[in-house]
């Protein structure tokens, strides 16, 4: 005599391992989310605690001329405030944002980063967007990747933009720009 369960509890166990495994991926996402979270919070004050610090210890001054050593030439790095000297006069900040570091070098090129409260990556993205075009830059790329950042060109100068989307309506953003 044949056994009609057997099909049926295989069908059962199938579906049992297919649903255990969907409920797992569905965990080990929340996981991850939750850890992503920890990680930004977590980095976003550790950041701040350096900055203090190096604020009272006057680690800028360290910091240029071990740069400038390293390179060989001219060099400023700022944490929040100020831009370093020489940041390009064509290349806006987007409004209300805050310095969070800023390097510059006569030979090499800058680097600035910025926090900015109350508006999300799209809006930031969409200032570059218009505003690069108007200042002669010539977008030549985009991507949406942990946030979204472009590529665009003016003359030998190359400029990175990188956007990233903070909980609570805060940006972060990178901004490089490199002498070819």
């Amino acid at each position: 005599m044949e056994d009609k369960t057997a099909p049926e509890k295989k069908s059962n166990n199938m579906l049992i391992i297919v649903v255990g495994v969907i409920v797992a991926l569905i965990v080990i996402c929340l996981i991850c989310s939750g850890i992503w979270y920890f990680f930004v919070r977590a980095a976003d004050e550790a950041v701040d605690k350096v900055t203090d610090k190096a604020m009272e210890e006057g680690i800028e001054n360290m910091v240029e001329e071990g740069i400038e050593q390293g390179s060989g030439g001219n060099t400023d790095f700022e944490f929040s405030g100020d831009l370093a000297a020489g940041f390009p006069d064509d290349v806006n900040i987007y409004p209300d944002s805050k310095t969070v570091y800023s390097y510059s070098n006569e030979e090499e090129g800058y680097v600035a980063n910025f926090s900015v409260e109350g508006v999300d990556g799209g809006t930031v993205m969409d200032y570059y967007l218009e505003e690069l075009p108007s200042a002669g830059w010539d977008i030549t790329e985009q991507a949406n990747l942990f946030g979204t950042m472009l590529v665009a060109e003016k003359g030998s100068r190359t400029l990175t933009l990188s956007v990233v989307s903070l909980e609570d309506n805060m940006v972060t953003y990178t901004v490089t720009v490199v002498n070819e």
